[in-house]
C-alpha cells in the first residue's frame, strides 16, 4: 500500500524521506489491514497501549480512530495486549530474526488489488498444478501398462518354451516305431523261450 516519495532516492540507498499511501484512507469503513511479519516496530513516541486488550479488540479500537494507522500485540510472546500507532510510522525494518508481526492500515483499494493479486496467482497456480497431476497420472498408468505387457510377455514366452517342449516330447513319442500283435508274436516265435532276452520286475523281454 505504499511507494517511495522520491523513487530516485531509494535507488540511490536514501530513504530520509520515507515512503507515501498509493492510496489515501477512508474513515467511512473501507479501511483494512495487511500483515508484515517480521519487521521491527515503528518508533512509538506517537503511540498507545492497552495491556488488557487482545489483537482482535486492537484491529476494532484501531478502526474506530482516523489517524491509527497500525497496530501489533504489547507482549511479543504471549500475543497479548495492544500497541497502536497514530500519524506516520518511522523507521520500521525488516528483521532476519525476533521480527514481530505489525499490522499496517491500507485503503480498502489496495485490500482489492491485493486480492486480485492472489486471485491471478491462484489462476495461474491452480491449472499449472492440475496439469502436472494429470501428466504424472498419465505417466504411472503408461508405466504399470507397459510394466504389466512385459510381464506378460515374459509368461507366454516360458508357457510357450513349455508347450514347444511338450510338443517335441510328443514328436519323440510318436517317432517311436509301432507294431501289431501278431507282427510281435511271429518275431519271437509266438514269445517262446528261446527268443526271450531276459526278465525284469514286468515281465519277460524279447
Amino acid at each position: 500500500g505504499f511507494e517511495p516519495r522520491f523513487p530516485e532516492e531509494w535507488r540511490l540507498a536514501d530513504w530520509e524521506n520515507g515512503c507515501v499511501r498509493k492510496a489515501a484512507l477512508d474513515c467511512a469503513g473501507g479501511d483494512g489491514f495487511v500483515k508484515q511479519s517480521g519487521v521491527k516496530v515503528p518508533d512509538t513516541r506517537r503511540s498507545w497501549y492497552n495491556v488488557s486488550m487482545n489483537l482482535e479488540e486492537c484491529e476494532s479500537e484501531c478502526l474506530r480512530d482516523c489517524n491509527c494507522t497500525a497496530y501489533a500485540s504489547l507482549n511479543i510472546s504471549s500475543g497479548s495486549g495492544c500497541l497502536i500507532w497514530f500519524g506516520e510510522l518511522v523507521d520500521m525494518r525488516v528483521y532476519a530474526e525476533d521480527g514481530q508481526d505489525v499490522f499496517v492500515r491500507v485503503a480498502a483499494s489496495e485490500l482489492d488489488r491485493k486480492a486480485k493479486a492472489k486471485r491471478r496467482v491462484m489462476i495461474i497456480v491452480i491449472p499449472v498444478v492440475l496439469s502436472l497431476t494429470i501428466m504424472l497420472a498419465l505417466c504411472l498408468f503408461v508405466y504399470r501398462k507397459r510394466t504389466q505387457k512385459r510381464i506378460n510377455g515374459e509368461n507366454s514366452w516360458v508357457v510357450s518354451e513349455h508347450n514347444i517342449a511338450n510338443e517335441n516330447t510328443r514328436r519323440e513319442d510318436s517317432e517311436l516305431p509301432l507294431f501289431e500283435f501278431n507282427t510281435i508274436a511271429n518275431a519271437t516265435n509266438n514269445f517262446s523261450d528261446d527268443c526271450k532276452l531276459g526278465e525284469g520286475g514286468f515281465g519277460p523281454v524279447y
